[in-house]
């Protein structure tokens, strides 16, 4: 996490964009993750597809928490928040 951190703050994007861009990559791997998880676990339980939903949707969810709560310690240094008029 703290490697993907950094990777995103060296870039020249604003804060904004690069909290989505963490949160879509987090969201996404957590996402493929629990699919594979759910492929593997097929054969001999939970076959259903419900569970398919289960094990791909509730860690992509749970990714914005994680991305919110990591950035209470660890901020983002380059770029700004656009200013809305």
């Amino acid at each position: 996490m703290k490697y993907l951190w950094s990777a995103i703050d060296s870039s020249d994007m604003s804060i904004r964009s690069k909290f989505y861009l963490l949160i879509l990559l987090l969201a996404a791997g957590s996402a493929s993750a629990g699919s594979v998880f759910w492929l593997c676990l097929r054969s001999f339980a939970c076959s259903s597809p419900d569970y398919l939903f289960l094990f791909t949707a509730y860690p992509a969810a749970g990714s914005l928490l994680f991305v919110l709560f990591y950035s209470f310690n660890h901020d983002f240094h380059k770029g700004s928040f656009p200013q809305h008029s």
